[in-house]
């Protein structure tokens, strides 16, 4: 019986030893994503997000502010949520409140709720804002940088707003959008779209 144990050591397939144990510390699938809050801590991420969103008001005594609500989000994204449901897998990870210095993550119908509560001209001040405090961060360049504006194709299915007969190079005669992206090509910023 005690030779069906697991080993706490072994040789791995590329020539190294792993170790295999128990710990008291949290852990997070996530945690590759040490690397993105370091650098959000080097550039003053969390502080462009505040001055962004300082126009933006909450009145419940228990809401999160802002940026937290924000940075959750982006959390979120940077985790592969492509839904706001998406959002619920975080709230038991201790380890990403602690590396983006969230108190907590909220649940996905209140990040929801605080997009749709922001006025249009609070995202249009918050995007100026960001885009801004994004461009500010960049290197001189000698000639300057290349503003490349190009469209896209993003096909619809029903009845949605705002989409339009054109081209849709699958369905001949359907709906689509047809954003149009502003960029600096040489660092991949998107301004506008």
């Amino acid at each position: 019986m005690a030779d069906q144990m697991v080993q706490p050591k072994f040789s791995s397939t590329g020539g190294g030893e792993i170790e295999i144990g128990l710990t008291q510390k949290p852990v997070s699938p996530w945690g590759g994503l040490a690397l993105f809050a370091a650098f959000g801590e080097a550039v003053g991420l969390r502080k462009a997000v505040e001055r962004a969103l300082a126009g933006v008001c909450r009145n419940s005594p228990n809401a999160l502010p802002c940026a937290d609500l924000y940075l959750g989000f982006l959390v979120g994204v940077l985790t592969g949520a492509s839904r706001f449901l998406h959002l619920e897998r975080l709230r038991a990870d201790a380890v990403l409140k602690q590396m983006f210095g969230l108190s907590r993550f909220v649940a996905p119908t209140t990040y929801a709720r605080f997009f749709q509560s922001l006025t249009g001209q609070a995202r249009e001040d918050a995007w100026a804002s960001l885009v801004s405090w994004t461009l500010g961060l960049l290197p001189a360049r000698e000639h300057g940088y290349i503003l490349d504006i190009d469209s896209t194709v993003v096909e619809r299915c029903g009845e949605q707003e705002g989409a339009l007969q054109g081209y849709n190079p699958r369905k001949r005669g359907g709906v689509t959008h047809n954003p149009i992206l502003a960029g600096l090509a040489e660092c991949r910023v998107i301004l506008h779209g």
